[in-house]
């Protein structure tokens, strides 16, 4: 064994028992706010009819929503209260899978699997820590699915990507592919932000992949035409109408901007 690749291993372990505190606070939560509202939906009614209802009623999202109508709580209070113990601990495992396996290949030949391992659970522990608010980011399995889960979704993007255009010519590239497809559609009917970013990051690869082909890339742009029509899909939503007239600052998107800048700087400074 290589020195560099025993130390890897131990800063590893190190690095791994910093994150057990996480692991352990996961275990002492309890749902709260819309985590017991949700649970009494999906007790009192069917999914489909109350997903509707919801896209007509609340807001576009439809990946997040069948997540929420499917909470935990659902199960009554004992499985229930385990399964949403559970929910922080699977993030962080996904968080970890997901940061390997971007790093694992797209640093390929240039990383070693100990390095991208130690890697991974740096970058969880720093992601965890500068979380502005821990408690809803990770542990309200409200907020997490919504937010949290689609950020990790993106990682799996990501280095399916990059396998993807490691795999010219096998047959599998087109299962991958569907299974990148599906996860931006997951992402895109996340949340207002998740569809606005993933229509940015496909067009991005888009333009990058037709520069280096020298013509229109039509995986990309598929991708693209997903993204785009999950955008499209959530912004005609009755629901986000409905919800627009309690914002009497709607339309604002230069105010938007500036603020969300703002907040972003003061989370960065203070995280």
């Amino acid at each position: 064994m290589r020195p560099s690749t025993h130390r890897s291993r131990i800063l590893f372990f190190v690095a791994l028992v910093f994150l057990l505190p996480y692991v352990y606070l996961a275990f002492q939560v309890h749902p709260f706010g819309d985590d017991w509202s949700y649970a009494v939906l999906g007790r009192r009614y069917a999914l489909w009819p109350r997903l509707l209802q919801e896209y007509r009623d609340i807001n576009g999202r439809l990946s997040s929503n069948v997540l929420l109508l499917c909470h935990p709580m659902v199960l009554g209070v004992r499985p229930g209260l385990l399964l949403y113990r559970a929910a922080p601990v699977l993030l962080l495992l996904l968080l970890l899978a997901g940061s390997y396996a971007s790093l694992r290949l797209g640093f390929r030949g240039a990383v070693r699997g100990s390095e991208a391992l130690l890697a991974s659970v740096v970058l969880v522990l720093l992601f965890v820590h500068g979380l502005p608010d821990l408690s809803e980011g990770l542990y309200w399995y409200t907020g997490s699915v919504t937010y949290l889960l689609p950020c990790v979704a993106a990682l799996f993007v990501c280095a399916a990507l990059t396998l993807l255009q490691r795999a010219d010519g096998a047959r599998w590239r087109y299962v991958l592919f569907a299974f990148i497809a599906v996860l931006v559609m997951f992402i895109a009917l996340s949340s207002e932000l998740h569809m606005v970013l993933a229509i940015l990051l496909t067009a991005a690869y888009l333009t990058v992949r037709s520069i280096h082909a020298r013509r229109l890339a039509l995986g990309p742009l598929i991708l693209l035409l997903i993204a785009g029509g999950c955008g499209v899909l959530m912004f005609l939503a009755p629901g986000n109408l409905m919800r627009e007239l309690n914002y009497p600052q709607r339309g604002e998107v230069l105010r938007t901007a500036g603020f969300g800048a703002l907040q972003s700087c003061r989370f960065i400074a203070t995280g």
